[in-house]
């Protein structure tokens, strides 16, 4: 796959199967469709069944993949999806919507996601997602400039907005109920994604987003997918412009 390096992504996509990933959390809206078995789900304590799962940021869970499976991934604010969400558990899809997500996910499936780059949109048209609201200017700036250079120290960003440091933290959680670090590391992982899906070695890509080494690069990986960076799933790909990167 061709991954342009010259951008930021916001929305990535994988085909999986026959597959289990340990519980994780990840900042961003996660939609997985199973495409011929319903998908097991341990979220709360609980085991849960579908054919298509919608989790919010940061709700933990594992997930057990019986057959082939896909997956998106979409950064809070990108084209189409709320800064927030107000959900702390998934929603589960069958019927008309579950059947739809499967016809949808059967495509994207045979053609691995390569003939049809706007397939998240089409994803994101079924869901309808709660409309965005409007999040303070100041933390929507921050995070767009910390999308286009995720490795941006905090008191350059505070510095921009004319906030303290803490201030500017707080303002983020407030507004996306995710933390600062966490936007963060997300757009690092992505950018080290980006490098490997190049066909970059684990090093090379922890060293180009700029984190301290492999191990915390792995450790992040883990901690936001439930699997390491090494065991990628069938295909993986990255779409949309978010913003441009400055090296």
């Amino acid at each position: 796959m061709q991954s342009r390096l010259s951008v930021m992504r916001n929305q990535i996509l994988h085909l999986g199967a026959h597959e289990s990933v340990r519980e994780h959390r990840t900042p961003a809206y996660k939609l997985v469709v199973g495409v011929d078995a319903e998908l097991v789900l341990r979220h709360g304590g609980h085991t849960l069944r579908a054919h298509a799962i919608l989790m919010p940021p940061q709700a933990a869970h594992a997930l057990e993949v019986p057959g082939i499976a896909v997956g998106l991934f979409w950064a809070l604010g990108s084209p189409g999806v709320p800064w927030t969400s107000c959900a702390t558990g998934p929603a589960l899809f069958e019927g008309k919507l579950g059947a739809d997500l499967r016809t949808w996910a059967k495509q994207v499936a045979l053609t691995q996601g390569s003939q049809d780059a706007d397939c998240g949109h089409e994803a994101l048209r079924m869901l309808r997602l709660p409309r965005a609201r409007r999040i303070d200017g100041r933390a929507e700036g921050t995070l767009r400039r910390l999308a286009a250079k995720p490795h941006t120290s905090l008191i350059e960003l505070a510095a921009r907005v004319r906030l303290s440091p803490e201030r500017l933290r707080h303002l983020i959680t407030e507004e996306t109920r995710v933390p600062l670090r966490e936007h963060r590391l997300l757009q690092k992982t992505m950018v080290a994604l980006e490098h490997t899906l190049s066909g970059a070695s684990l090093t090379s890509a922890a060293a180009a987003a700029q984190f301290s080494d492999q191990a915390h690069f792995t450790r992040t990986f883990v901690r936001f997918f439930g699997r390491t960076p090494s065991s990628r799933p069938l295909q993986a790909r990255l779409y949309d412009c978010w913003a441009p990167r400055r090296p």
